[in-house]
């Protein structure tokens, strides 16, 4: 979700989303479970050690800012309101 001006949001959602390539993502808050292990970061809390090539499930993120040379969506939705 992205609250914009006067109260805009842009909400997007996937059932899967694939980054591949170098990777940047910033976000104010990143929940998921990784090898089955719910963990949550955020900037005050980063993770201890990012490894090359790391896999979570059931991610919710609060996105600021995220680029990667290769991103593929399944069931993409996007809204605006």
């Amino acid at each position: 979700t992205w609250d914009g001006a006067a109260g805009k949001t842009l909400n997007q959602k996937a059932t899967q989303l694939n980054l591949k390539g170098d990777t940047k993502l910033y976000a104010s808050r990143f929940h998921g479970r990784l090898l089955g292990i719910p963990v949550t970061f955020t900037p005050d809390f980063p993770p201890p050690l990012v490894l090359p090539w790391m896999s979570f499930s059931d991610v919710e993120v609060t996105l600021v800012y995220m680029t990667s040379n290769e991103l593929s969506a399944k069931n993409f939705k996007l809204k605006a309101a």
